[in-house]
């Protein structure tokens, strides 16, 4: 086998090896290619196949599908058949709800996925505005945390809650300014 670098959102399917040919789906697009530059038939999944190999539930793929993020394919007989690329475009959108994107940006980024040929300035882009907002998150987060702790070590944890001074901080909008003492 010849080593061949994937794209960071490559996935190498292991279980499509056939002799020392590998199979992958660059990037997420919609149809799958082979290394060796030759066709195959794609394995065909049940919606609990899916699933199962994407490690979410049924009720997620339905959801992903409503919204537009995969395609629901057309019912053959009783069933509908998903190609294996699913999975990939199914753990993709995952990885990026655990990076904290929203769906609507993870929409973005499988659009621009789609089109591998593009410049990836736009998906730079769209990183770069959540480093940004994770980063102010981090910040607010860190305030919150200090106003808390602050108003934790106030507190006795003995007495009467109407004597609380996290309730009364809570109630009385003095957790804001941080300078609540009983």
């Amino acid at each position: 086998m010849t080593n061949s670098p994937l794209s960071p959102a490559s996935t190498l399917l292991e279980s499509d090896r056939v002799g020392e040919s590998w199979f992958y789906i660059d990037s997420v697009p919609k149809t799958m290619e082979v290394k060796n530059g030759k066709g195959f038939d794609m394995e065909k999944f049940t919606i609990g196949k899916v699933a199962k190999a994407a490690d979410v539930g049924v009720e997620t793929i339905r959801f992903y599908e409503k919204k537009g993020l995969i395609v629901q394919p057309q019912a053959t007989g009783t069933y509908r058949e998903y190609p294996q690329s699913v999975v990939t475009r199914i753990r993709f959108i995952k990885r990026a709800k655990e990076l904290g994107f929203k769906l609507s940006e993870i929409r973005d980024l499988l659009e621009l996925a789609d089109q591998p040929e593009e410049d990836r300035a736009a998906v730079k882009q769209i990183a770069e505005a959540k480093v940004e907002s994770i980063r102010t998150r981090i910040c607010e987060l860190r305030k919150a945390e200090e106003i808390l702790a602050d108003l934790v070590d106030q507190c006795t944890g003995e007495g009467r809650i109407h004597d609380c001074p996290i309730i009364e901080a809570f109630a009385n909008d003095d957790f804001r300014s941080n300078k609540r003492h009983s």
